[in-house]
């Protein structure tokens, strides 16, 4: 009767070991699981640092060169849509005039993208919306200018362009 009663307290004493054990690993996890909460906590934070740093970032040189190379593309199809029946003036400055027109029409298209954006200058653009940017400067259609914007300037002296006027 002995060795069954040293037996019970053999396995008395192994199940409250076993139980403080128990405790031990439910605090273990209790920790883990509290951990795991900042843990979670703090990359939500920094996730949400990172889109608000993400907003500030300019576009890169790269992106400036692709937007430079879309005006200048749209600029000099318009430039030719608007003389495409011919230059109204003397043959030797009618380069002239092409280019100053087509540098009307970069102008015109940088403003209007300035504003849309709500920028200085297009380089202060915000890499998140670099491809909404490419979008609104390939959707400009030569029919969207007005006429202040198609005018040629008295400015530009070239003889013939515009009548002057005599007092």
């Amino acid at each position: 009767m002995a060795k069954r009663k040293e037996e019970l307290i053999f396995l008395q004493n192994h199940i409250k070991q076993t139980n403080e054990q128990g405790r031990q690993l439910e605090e273990v996890l209790n920790r883990m699981l509290e951990m795991e909460d900042r843990v979670e906590n703090r990359v939500s934070y920094v996730e949400t640092m990172v889109e608000e740093i993400k907003k500030e970032v300019p576009i890169t040189y790269e992106q400036q060169k692709e937007l430079q190379s879309i005006v200048q593309t749209k600029s000099n199809e318009f430039t030719k849509e608007y003389y495409k029946n011919g230059i109204p003036v003397d043959e030797r400055y009618q380069s002239e005039l092409f280019k100053k027109k087509k540098g009307q029409f970069i102008r015109a298209m940088w403003t209007r993208l300035k504003e849309y954006f709500n920028v200085p200058r297009y380089t202060a653009i915000q890499k998140v919306d670099y491809d909404r940017t490419k979008q609104f400067l390939l959707m400009i259609a030569f029919k969207d200018f007005k006429l202040n914007e198609l005018e040629d300037k008295a400015s530009w002296n070239i003889p013939g362009l515009v009548e002057e006027v005599k007092e």
